[in-house]
């Protein structure tokens, strides 16, 4: 997952800014939304689905566990 994040987020802000140089404001309110977009619609459900990736064996609980 990590690759997908690193690779497709950083080439996302770039097209962005070159398509809205000089209207920071524009800039902001569209790489927000597309952002959000890749990190709550794709990741969360067009790559599971595809089957580019998955999460094994990690549930809620996992993450919140005291290591005492």
């Amino acid at each position: 997952m990590m690759p997908y994040f690193y690779g497709t987020m950083p080439v996302l802000t770039i097209w962005v800014l070159g398509f809205t140089f000089n209207h920071f404001w524009i800039y902001m309110v569209v790489n927000t939304i597309l952002d959000l977009g890749f990190a709550y619609i794709i990741l969360d459900y067009f790559y599971p689905i595809t089957g580019i990736y998955g999460l094994v064996g990690i549930t809620p609980s996992t993450s919140c566990k005291n290591n005492t």
